[in-house]
């Protein structure tokens, strides 16, 4: 999961956002769009630390990558400055290309990236449509320069299994992992920075670096992932064309088909 960076609007208006994502080891390429119609809380304070960023939000969310689309709502929930709440209810369609929708008998398969080179794995390879639910509750603090986020999510998979798939699991792409035709995916993730340098009203750029840590674990089968790394958050101009930019580097401490060589890599622009 990548670090969101939201601001909080007045009353009744809409903000959007733009996201291209790229991972390697394994490849991964991600576009995602969100408009969000946001409301300050009845609570909201501007003079309050603790309560002048309490708000609501709504609307529609899109996701595309060359193996799977999403589409559905996202609500975000801030009742405080400390705690942001985020959920989503998302249908998805998994092309008939790269992994698609491939099923397994075991849930120790081995679903390497070498493994989708074989033909005994291609051959098991579909199209296929599934639903996700899903929330996100993130315990979040800033201290004078010292930034920590922890976000905890919590994802449902239910998927309508493919005809002529024969096996009890399937690989879902964008957690590289192996679960369940109707599975729940848990990450537990914490981030800490130092800001190098923070934005202000009149100069938008940024300079933010620190580490990751990503827990994952698919309650199914078992699954377990464990990634820690450094992490930079920067935006290098003014100009509201160029992006806030995210790149961080995990070993995989605990993988079921990883190494701690070669590192997950990951890149993402946000507008």
């Amino acid at each position: 999961m990548l670090l969101a960076l939201a601001s909080v609007a007045s009353a009744g208006t809409w903000g959007l956002e733009h996201s291209l994502a790229v991972t390697w080891f394994p490849q991964g390429l991600r576009y995602t769009f969100g408009a969000q119609y946001q409301v300050p809380a009845g609570w909201s304070n501007p003079e309050s630390v603790l309560f002048e960023p309490a708000m609501f939000g709504a609307g529609p969310y899109v996701e595309l990558t060359p193996a799977y689309a999403r589409a559905g709502a996202k609500v975000h929930f801030v009742p405080i400055a400390v705690l942001d709440i985020s959920a989503e209810a998302l249908a998805s369609g998994y092309f008939g290309t790269f992994s698609g929708v491939t099923d397994f008998d075991n849930p120790d398969s081995d679903f390497s990236e070498a493994a989708f080179e074989t033909d005994a794995v291609m051959a098991r390879k579909n199209a296929g449509i599934g639903f996700r639910y899903g929330v996100t509750p993130t315990l979040q603090a800033k201290v004078s320069k010292f930034i920590l986020a922890m976000p905890q999510e919590f994802t449902r998979f239910t998927m309508i299994v493919p005809e002529g798939a024969t096996g009890d699991y399937w690989y879902e792409p964008q957690y590289d992992a192996l679960m369940k035709w109707d599975d729940t995916l848990m990450v537990n993730s914490g981030l800490a920075f130092w800001a190098f340098r923070e934005k202000t009203d009149e100069d938008s750029r940024m300079f933010w670096a620190g580490l990751r840590f990503d827990h994952q674990y698919v309650f199914g089968t078992g699954d377990r992932q464990l990634k820690l790394g450094p992490m930079v958050v920067f935006k290098p101009a003014k100009s509201s064309a160029v992006p806030v930019c995210v790149f961080f580097v995990q070993a995989w401490l605990q993988s079921p088909i990883h190494e701690v060589a070669p590192p997950y890599l990951a890149g993402a622009a946000i507008w």
